[in-house]
């Protein structure tokens, strides 16, 4: 039968225990180097050491003595639940590391003040208690709204700048007109486009919250999940920028806005009159658009009702077509990656090489920042928590994205 113990009466009894020992071996410890001060007077001027070495190897063997008792005591302390409970850090390993002994240290010796919470705060559970040391234990974690996926940085190249804007040739391929050439015969011209230079400024996208310094101080869990959400809250605005920014004021030049417009017409090839395209289709005349200018594309991306309706297309036999052009664990059509955005409008696509046709350029990766001196933080006991990045995005190749929509009739 296991005894109940109250972790209250237990921290006391410990914080008692402990209390008197450190007290002990800090006032020897004060003897000590009173000794050997009064040790380098004499030596000084010449004195006789007898009687003072005496007395200063007796304090010693007293100081060493306690140190081995406070060294026992941190070792029982350490593994309170026995041989089976994992290793945690003694009370000895938490003065070492405590502030007050660094002070300590730093002044040369002295008396050395240990509040109570530094003593104990050793990862200690109590037999039929949900405490720690009178500390509530955390029993769940905090469940937060499930978030939309983030793709985009996925697909496009990263790169690192130190500049506030990014300058660099846009090319647009030209027509080329090499032939064979008889003996004497002019040369053909090809039309070789000369690229322009193009800039993107970087971009600041933020955020801010503000939060209670009690909550803040009281709650671990919370500061963490606040830091992650704060942190997402950048990455979804920025998977939406790299997608639909239009580049107007601080907006992102994003693909969607300044991807080549799909040539409708050419989705109803070998299609009967009056009878429209399937998405299907669409999809794999904007690969070859994508091709014909010689940038392979490598992946799509679709709101997910769209490729909802493109896996539930079916056959005369009422069997589902999927397997025909899908295979594996991600999801494939025509061979390219698809990749399910909610930010795109349903019934639109984005068709491109992403690999080959843009860059992501980091200034200044996400970042969190808390500050209590902001407007009357101070005298509210509020914090105000600030979370933002620096980025820009290059289109190199406009030509190597497509953007259309599946309405096509022939």
């Amino acid at each position: 039968m296991t005894q109940h113990v109250d972790p209250k009466d237990l921290a006391d009894a410990v914080s008692a225990e402990f209390k008197s020992h450190y007290e002990a071996l800090n006032k020897k410890s004060e003897d000590q180097a009173q000794i050997i001060a009064e040790m380098k007077t004499k030596a000084a001027n010449k004195e006789d050491l007898t009687d003072i070495t005496g007395r200063l190897e007796g304090v010693s063997e007293e100081v060493k003595s306690l140190a081995k008792l406070a060294d026992e005591m941190d070792k029982k302390m350490s593994r309170p639940g026995g041989a089976g409970e994992p290793e945690r850090k003694s009370f000895g390993q938490k003065i070492l590391e405590s502030d007050e002994y660094k002070s300590f240290i730093e002044q040369g010796g002295g008396r050395m003040s240990l509040a109570q919470k530094a003593i104990l705060t050793a990862d200690v559970t109590v037999p039929n208690s949900t405490t720690y040391w009178g500390v509530p234990k955390e029993q769940a974690p905090m469940v937060i709204e499930p978030r939309k996926p983030l793709q985009m940085r996925d697909l496009i190249p990263v790169g690192r700048t130190n500049s506030n804007a990014i300058e660099f040739p846009q090319w647009t391929r030209g027509d080329m007109a090499a032939a064979p050439v008889a003996e004497g015969a002019p040369k053909p011209e090809s039309a070789i486009t000369v690229p322009t230079l193009a800039t993107v400024n970087i971009r600041t996208i933020a955020h801010w919250v503000q939060q209670s310094k009690q909550l803040m101080d009281d709650s671990p869990a919370f500061q963490t999940i606040l830091d992650q959400e704060m942190r997402r809250g950048l990455a979804e605005e920025e998977d939406d920028q790299i997608l639909l920014g239009d580049g107007l004021g601080q907006n992102l030049t994003g693909l969607l806005p300044n991807a080549t417009t799909f040539d409708q017409s050419a989705a109803t090839n070998g299609i009967p009159a009056g009878t429209g395209a399937t998405s299907v289709d669409v999809i794999r005349w904007a690969k070859l658009a994508a091709a014909k200018k010689y940038y392979p594309a490598d992946a799509i991306v679709l709101n997910p009702e769209d490729w909802a309706k493109i896996e539930l297309m079916k056959d005369g036999d009422n069997a589902y077509l999927f397997s025909a052009f899908a295979s594996g664990t991600t999801p494939r059509l025509w061979g390219l990656r698809v990749i399910e955005n909610w930010s795109i409008p349903a019934g639109e696509f984005l068709v491109g090489g992403f690999s080959t046709g843009a860059r992501i350029w980091d200034r200044e990766q996400g970042n969190v920042v808390i500050s209590t001196e902001d407007r009357d933080n101070f005298v509210k006991n509020m914090i105000t928590i600030r979370a933002e990045e620096r980025i820009a995005l290059s289109i190199y190749r406009p030509d190597a994205f497509v953007h259309g929509s599946f309405t096509v009739t022939a």
